[in-house]
């Protein structure tokens, strides 16, 4: 499964910024410049997309289901996915003392509806 970006101001494809998947994408979650995605493929894996760098990273200790996810805007490497009953925070770390990327899951919070 392909999925591709769109520069609405020079209304073309971005060739360079394309992810393919081996699983169908069935959800998207762009933070507000769409410099990261959040993509949840028919597993219901959750990955976090960067089309800069074409990087995709498997988020660790993903839920069953995703219904909505929040991107911080005054911490941009934070988000929280939340998935009806819980809010899972995730932390992305782009450098490691690793030397790896990562995005790993920091806490949840029971909420109710």
């Amino acid at each position: 499964c392909n999925m591709y970006f769109f520069s609405l101001e020079d209304w073309t494809l971005l060739l360079q910024a394309q992810l393919s998947h081996q699983n169908r994408i069935c959800s998207i979650f762009p933070n507000h410049i769409s410099t990261r995605v959040l993509v949840v493929d028919e597993k219901n894996d959750g990955y976090l997309y960067n089309p800069v760098t074409s990087a995709l990273l498997q988020m660790s200790d993903f839920p069953i289901s995703c219904k909505h996810v929040m991107w911080d805007r005054s911490i941009k490497d934070m988000l929280s996915v939340h998935d009806g009953s819980h809010i899972h925070a995730y932390v992305h770390a782009s450098t490691t003392m690793r030397g790896n990327a990562i995005i790993m899951k920091v806490g949840s919070i029971e909420i109710d509806e």
